[in-house]
């Protein structure tokens, strides 16, 4: 087993920085243990970066400020949004007494949904304009503005824009984001196993719907 490993670094050690990079969205049932063992060890004595998504044009927008399985790579830049409602008593004055006597205002409700997935849109936009693959602790905050005649609600968004790598082992995530099994076992779990039933393979492809 220490010979495989021996001679998978080896191999590993020949491989362009895009074939490395490409090979760790192998499965485990795709690669020997001792070739994604190689394969993930080159990758990091290169400092090369894993891409988190299978679709580069994915951005994740997420209010917490770490993803299980990813690790930031490089901080961009701060993302903001905003989107300016006008509060008004409508002419339809009996129709906007009755929502609120129902304790639920719903063209309320529908204008600040409306704010809130502009923004969104707004910051997926700018962090892949900046290179990002993700924006991290998103904030929204709510805040009057004096305005001629009527009362300005603004609604703001703000996230930090990085740049993520996929952890050994972590799931890859398509364009919806959707979990999809990388590695359905630790490599430690599978280091017998995958010596007795996988021969030493970095390249060959194998009919896995795991790639």
């Amino acid at each position: 087993m220490q010979q495989d490993l021996d001679d998978a670094r080896d191999f590993a050690r020949t491989m362009s920085d895009q074939a490395l990079v490409e090979e760790t969205s192998r499965s485990l049932d795709a690669l020997s243990h001792a070739g994604w063992q190689a394969i993930h060890e080159e990758v990091s004595r290169r400092g090369l970066r894993v891409k988190p998504w299978r679709n580069a044009s994915f951005i994740l927008v997420t209010t917490v400020s770490r993803v299980s399985g990813y690790a930031v790579h490089q901080t961009v830049d701060v993302v903001a949004a905003e989107y300016v409602l006008a509060l008004s008593f409508s002419p339809a004055l009996g129709a906007g007494i009755a929502d609120v006597l129902n304790g639920r205002s719903m063209t309320a409700q529908e204008e600040l949904r409306e704010a809130r997935r502009v923004i969104l849109l707004d910051l997926r936009e700018q962090a892949r304009h900046a290179g990002a693959d993700a924006v991290l602790d998103v904030r929204f905050s709510y805040d009057d503005v004096p305005g001629p005649g009527k009362r300005l609600l603004m609604v703001s968004g703000v996230g930090t824009a990085v740049q993520m790598t996929r952890l050994p082992g972590a799931p890859i995530r398509d364009v919806a984001g959707d979990a999809l099994p990388l590695a359905r076992r630790s490599p430690a779990d599978v280091a017998a196993h995958t010596a007795n039933h996988h021969p030493l393979r970095l390249l060959g492809r194998t009919d896995s719907t795991h790639r």
